[in-house]
């Protein structure tokens, strides 16, 4: 059954596309044997997901292959990894402290490069082994996919990795608010994945940074946003520079970000999430009180 799992993934991950902006997965098959194992056996540790990888796949699989998947999965935002801060986690995460995304949305978000290449009627049955792996990810990752509900927890994440969290979780949330900088996610590819959000109905309030150094190209997709999704976003920017600091709240939980300058890469955020509701109230309230402050962008005021 393991190999079924290998084989219904692995093409999706083979025929990922790049673009000038991101590289393709160096060892596709090690990051489909990492990613299925992670969420089958979590919490887990490496050996455990080295053996079940070499009991399904043979000498097809070694130890360098997975460990290259794992750096894969992370830098293409398909896992993020756990900051284990003293006090902070109760719960068990073993050795192999990383989160995957969904499988539902790995697939769903990847699935039409693979239209052509595979049948309809093998999709189809590839569909129903990534939504019995999706029942399981529900069981050993909680409700919002990071093993948490209650408390707080602190990751090392990609852009894509965050903004696949938020799509996960949107159906749970009616607003979100946002504190960015260079507007770094409004681009091709990230940029659907907020189209995805604001399409569902979420309302959104965004506060970026002007200071920063922002390209044409991504305040014109912001721009595009607000002009097809008018009223379910507002745009404002704010005179006092926040540097590098991010900030997304929704109504059940709220991310506290920072990029690291030093990382040039999309691997380069290190976040908390919190899920305490006093927390997330009080984050709001700071929110809220700086939106009312800041200079709303329209179609007309643009800063370019």
């Amino acid at each position: 059954m393991d190999l079924e799992f290998i084989q219904a993934f692995s093409p999706l991950f083979a025929h990922l596309q790049g673009s000038s902006e991101e590289k393709l997965l160096k060892s596709p098959l090690g990051s489909t044997a990492y990613y299925i194992f992670l969420i089958k056996y979590f919490p887990t540790n490496f050996r455990i997901i080295a053996k079940a990888a070499k009991d399904a796949m043979g000498s097809n699989i070694n130890l360098n292959k997975l460990v290259r998947g794992r750096q894969d999965l992370l830098e293409l935002g398909f896992i993020s990894q756990v900051l284990p801060l003293y006090g902070q986690i109760k719960e068990n995460f073993d050795r192999e402290t990383f989160l995957p995304i969904a499988p539902i949305l790995t697939w769903q978000d990847n699935v039409d490069n693979l239209r052509g290449i595979i049948s309809p009627e093998n999709l189809e049955h590839r569909l129903e082994l990534i939504e019995e792996l999706q029942d399981t990810f529900r069981i050993n990752f909680g409700k919002y996919g990071v093993k948490v509900e209650n408390e707080s927890i602190t990751l090392f994440h990609s852009s894509r990795w965050l903004l696949y969290f938020l799509l996960y979780n949107v159906n749970d949330s009616k607003n979100v608010r946002m504190l960015l900088g260079a507007l770094g996610s409004f681009r091709a590819p990230f940029i659907k994945y907020y189209e995805k959000t604001l399409a569902s109905g979420l309302k959104a309030k965004i506060i970026y940074d002007p200071t920063t150094e922002t390209s044409k190209e991504r305040i014109d997709n912001l721009m595009k946003l607000k002009e097809k999704y008018d009223a379910n976003i507002k745009i404002k920017t704010t005179p006092i520079s926040h540097g590098t600091s991010r900030r997304i709240i929704c109504d059940n939980m709220a991310i506290d970000g920072k990029k690291l300058v030093a990382f040039n890469s999309d691997l380069s955020y290190i976040s908390t999430i919190y899920f305490q509701k006093e927390i997330i109230e009080r984050m709001k309230n700071n929110f809220d009180t700086a939106f009312e402050t800041s200079r709303e962008v329209t179609m007309s005021n643009t800063i370019r």
